[in-house]
């Protein structure tokens, strides 16, 4: 019977306790809160004595419209016997239809955090508050933010759902720390931009594990972001942005993540995984890079917040890897616009520090550019947290298009690009106060603005590309570049100049692939300079006059130099013998050529040296620098006659 008794006594306890809670919990919001001045209404309490689970709907406290706290639907399902126990145990508590808004001018963390402390300092005191299933739906947690000589600014992170399977706070007088584990669920979380309607950014899905929050450390064991969007474009931007968003992830996988808000703000993290990476750098027509202007609108901090080592936060990161990467550049500074796409971008990184500015990060980048199947590689090391960025970098691009880059290409070619195609193998080297670059450049059917007489010495940049390119219309040379980075003079100045003096430079053969530093007098032995050849219509004996101006820059670029000697051999072709001799069929054995034939091609041939002599003559170059060849009849080429020129 004393037991019965007992036990009837302690269940009566229990229902009086899960009764009386909806109810006190009323009277502490509607009647304690106003004695603080906060204004709290809850419209209805619901309780089942049998389940122990609480029901609240309606609840708002709050200050004003700027400072005030909802909840739509609140649920609680309390293990009954921990009232009795040094914890405060949850076995369910869920949320719907949150409000939360707090101004940036009120409690450091809003009335909402200030409340919560208030209510769990009185409820749970020292004990351990704990809740097995947490979870909100449909959150909207808005902040007003009052920038200087500004009206204030709404911005609003927004979850569609958040659940964890176990949360536990621990209290020891002002200390405290959440540990929300093992496993923690975000689903369609956006950050609004109400002033501009943009995203800041949005996230699809995160799986987090070991996370736990306390005054000014953060730590997440893994966490895995999937479509993780940031930045919305918005439509003001230009249209070659190949998506809404500034920065994309399909998945980005961290590990170990520990953040710290102390007086040195420190950021670490071991590894990085990201795959399917998009990322636009946008650049404005004021220079201004778009992205981080607008996130430095989204996210004010006054300077007491960004106290840090010089004012920086200390970043450590492990090994980095970057899969199936795109990266878009849009320069609007420049005219006409520049843009590249790089794609199948694949980029790994070992550990970053900085706090080590002078520790070497290895790199290795492989990419797609361009529309053309163009293909850049780099791999080297560098360092990014030391003044002038030292670095030591062999770079590889091969089939880039000029025309998409035509604003830099022209600054250092003096002339309008209209289309070209680019390819180099070099070496990048700086020590943070020079720059060295050394390598082998190609430049293909370059098409420059013939219009523009931009002079370049006594020839201007389109004639020497003229002049120099091989049959498949393309140059290639040697070059080695040094830049000052203290001198006021901008790279671009030093890249004109060095491509000006290559270009020459090679017409002279002072500049040889793979020999360029060997003096011009022993190159000549060696080498000449190929010009593409001279087309010979039928039976004529003169140039047409598409060749006018080839011609005339031939004649300036002989007469440029002294010393340089030149060498013009004329050939004839089955080409002309069969339009010739054959009415206009092809040779198919060359017995069937007779001699007087050959003769007449040759004499023919012998003229055409003449002509061209000639015009060499009347332009200045003594008659001794011009050396003619014995003329070939080439009878297994079908094209029409023609004579080479060479210089050396």
């Amino acid at each position: 019977m004393r037991l019965l008794k007992w036990t009837l006594i302690f269940a009566f306890m229990l229902v009086v306790v899960v009764v009386a809670s909806p109810f006190a919990m009323r009277f502490y919001v509607e009647d304690n809160l106003a004695e603080r001045g906060i204004e709290g209404s809850i419209k209805s309490v619901g309780v089942n004595i049998f389940t122990g689970r609480l029901t609240f709907k309606g609840v708002k406290l709050g200050q004003s419209e700027k400072d005030t706290v909802k909840f739509g639907e609140l649920k609680a399902k309390i293990g009954l016997l921990a009232l009795f126990a040094d914890e405060l145990h949850f076995q369910e508590l869920s949320a719907r239809d949150v409000e939360i808004h707090y101004s940036q001018t009120s409690a450091k963390h809003g009335i909402f955090a200030e409340q919560l402390d208030h209510f769990l300092s009185r409820l749970a005191g020292g004990k351990l508050f704990t809740v097995d299933k947490f979870a909100l739906e449909d959150v909207e947690l808005c902040r007003y933010i009052q920038l200087s000589g500004k009206n204030s600014q709404m911005q609003c992170m927004n979850f569609g759902s958040l659940y964890t399977e176990t949360l536990a706070l621990n209290r020891t007088g002002n200390k405290w720390r959440y540990d929300f584990g093992p496993r923690m669920i975000v689903r369609r979380a956006y950050l609004q931009d109400e002033t501009h309607g943009l995203s800041v950014f949005y996230l699809g899905e995160a799986n987090l594990e070991g996370v736990i929050v306390s005054p000014g450390k953060r730590t997440v064991r893994r966490g895995e972001f999937i479509n993780f969007q940031l930045v919305e474009t918005g439509d003001e931007q230009a249209p070659e942005l190949f998506s809404r968003f500034n920065t994309q992830f399909g998945r980005l996988v961290l590990s170990n993540l520990n953040y710290s808000a102390s007086t040195d703000k420190a950021l670490s993290i071991s590894d990085v995984l990201a795959e399917s990476w998009r990322q636009s750098v946008h650049r404005g027509p004021t220079g201004e890079f778009i992205v981080v202007e607008k996130l430095k609108d989204f996210f004010p901090v006054s300077q007491s917040d960004d106290e840090g080592v010089n004012g920086l936060m200390q970043v450590k990161i492990g090994k980095m890897r970057f899969v199936d990467g795109a990266v878009v550049w849009y320069d609007q500074a420049v005219s006409p616009t520049a843009s590249e796409k790089i794609a199948r971008l694949h980029l790994d990184l070992s550990e970053i520090d900085s706090l080590k500015p002078e520790q070497d990060v290895q790199i290795n980048l492989k990419a797609e550019a361009g529309k053309i199947n163009g293909i850049l590689n780099v791999r080297g090391k560098v360092r990014p947290f030391a003044k002038g960025f030292p670095h030591d970098l062999a770079i590889g691009a091969s089939g880039l298009d000029m025309a998409k880059l035509s604003a830099y290409a022209s600054e250092i070619l003096g002339q309008k690009v209209h289309g070209g195609e680019f390819s180099s193998q070099f070496k990048s080297i700086s020590d943070g106060s020079e720059l060295a670059l050394d390598g082998i450049a190609r430049i293909a059917r370059l098409d420059l603005d013939k219009d523009k007489n931009v002079k370049f010495k006594r020839t201007d940049v389109t004639d020497l590309y003229d002049l120099l390119k091989n049959a498949r219309g393309a140059i290639e040379f040697s070059a080695e570049i040094k830049h000052d980075l203290t001198a006021d003079s901008s790279l671009n100045d030093s890249l004109a100049k060095a491509f000006q003096e290559v270009l020459y430079g090679i017409a002279n053969r002072s500049y040889l692939a793979g020999d360029k530093n060997n003096p011009v007098d022993s190159a000549r032995a060696r080498y000449s300079i190929q010009l593409e050849p001279f087309y010979f219509a039928l039976s004529e004996e003169t140039l047409s006059d598409k060749y006018n101006g080839r011609m005339a820059a031939v004649m300036r670029l002989a007469s440029s130099g002294d010393s340089l000697l030149i060498d013009a051999c004329p050939v004839a072709t089955a080409g002309e013998w069969s339009s010739r001799f054959n009415s206009g069929q092809a040779l198919r054995d060359k017995n069937d050529v007779s001699f007087k034939q050959l003769q007449e091609l040759i004499d023919l041939s012998l003229s055409r040296f003449q002509t061209i002599r000639q015009e060499l003559r009347d332009s200045g170059v003594p008659s001794r620098r011009i050396n003619d060849c014995r003329p070939q009849v080439d009878l297994k080429e079908s094209g029409p006659s023609y004579v080479e020129i060479s210089m050396r």
